[in-house]
């Protein structure tokens, strides 16, 4: 069975995985690359576990060049294969390497600018903060509103919401991309998922009004600067439900395995 499905919508590429752990053994080494204290060093997968690298994500993103550098640094610390074996087969774990025929033959690398994924459980809210941070990549426009209702925060919230990021493990210099795609998306809300109170009540008001702000203005960036309607991105019930059935979870492990016969319990 395939590790993920993908579609892409305009220049950017989403992939839904069914588990967490096959989409971190896909994606993160790629990630890690792109944005983490490792920051273009390529890791091998065994320095990639020691540094617990992407620990927690459950969901990713990365610009398709900062996939094509990281695939430059893979090809030079791969080690020789068979002949008539993928270049890439002894460096990499499996669901890497189907991820990476992928990317060859679908043609990633040539029509795609940015790639977003998520679990097929949280498809709905991940993808539409995943899909503002390839908006901030992908439109200057969206870029400039971002940062400036960044520097426009009221002293107070912005030391709050700074702190609150910080805290969370982001860079200070990704922190403005992050406000936007926290505050920015599209998902049907509750009081408890309501974006503005992501910072906290005493940061709803100044939260309120860029919510706002970025609400009115991400349609124009994706149309004028990216190419594409903001309403394709959105991922149907039933292609989730395609995606469900292509890449089933899987099971779990049991909790209470009996000893067989003969045999000591291991402590």
């Amino acid at each position: 069975m395939p590790a993920f499905v993908g579609h892409a919508h305009g220049p950017v590429l989403t992939l839904l995985f069914a588990d967490a752990a096959t989409q971190h053994k896909a994606l993160a080494r790629i990630e890690a690359f792109y944005e983490s204290s490792t920051c273009g060093t390529y890791l091998t997968c065994e320095q990639a576990v020691n540094e617990r690298v992407c620990k927690g994500y459950e969901a990713f993103n990365f610009p398709v060049d900062a996939l094509s550098r990281w695939l430059d640094a893979l090809k030079v610390a791969a080690p020789p294969v068979e002949e008539d074996e993928p270049w890439w087969k002894g460096a990499c774990t499996e669901e890497e390497c189907e991820f990476i025929q992928y990317v060859y033959d679908t043609s990633v690398l040539n029509e795609c600018r940015y790639i977003i994924s998520s679990l097929i459980a949280q498809a709905d809210t991940s993808l539409a903060h995943e899909r503002l941070h390839a908006l901030y990549a992908l439109s200057e426009r969206y870029k400039r509103l971002v940062h400036s209702l960044w520097d426009d925060l009221p002293k107070p919230a912005a030391a709050a919401i700074s702190f609150d990021l910080k805290m969370r493990g982001y860079a200070e210099a990704v922190w403005p991309d992050e406000f936007g795609a926290y505050l920015g998306v599209r998902v049907p809300t509750t009081r408890r998922t309501e974006p503005t109170l992501e910072f906290g009540n005493k940061n709803a008001e100044a939260c309120r009004d860029a919510r706002r702000q970025l609400l009115a203005e991400i349609p124009t960036c994706w149309k004028e600067d990216v190419g594409v309607e903001e309403s394709v991105f959105a991922v149907s019930p039933a292609q989730l439900e395609e995606a469900r059935a292509a890449i089933p979870r899987k099971p779990k492990a049991p909790t209470n395995i009996l000893p067989k016969k003969g045999t000591k319990k291991r402590r």
